[in-house]
């Protein structure tokens, strides 16, 4: 037992769903290798809102998934009369 709980990660599952009235599946992410720490998501919608959790694994089994992280994408150029670029707020998930 004492082997399993000292395994080191092999990569990290993301999780990530927009936050609606209807809630979306999340759509997985598999991130292979322990030196992985960030993750970049595209294709994001603008002024959107986003739903973030994480776990890792190994060949152990996976953890517990990490709290929820609420993020807001940025609108479009023009939309709401706010200069901003269409670049998300949620560029990466750092694991820690």
């Amino acid at each position: 037992m004492d082997r399993v709980l000292r395994s080191e990660v092999e990569g990290y599952f993301i999780f990530i769903r927009r936050v609606s009235n209807n809630l979306d599946d999340f759509r997985k992410v598999t991130i292979i290798g322990h030196e992985s720490h960030s993750f970049i998501f595209e294709a994001l919608r603008p002024d959107t809102a986003y739903e973030i959790k994480a776990s890792a694994f190994n060949f152990a089994g996976t953890s517990p998934d990490s709290r929820f992280v609420r993020r807001k994408t940025l609108p479009l150029p023009g939309e709401d009369d706010k200069p901003n670029s269409a670049e998300s707020t949620i560029q990466e998930v750092k694991s820690e």
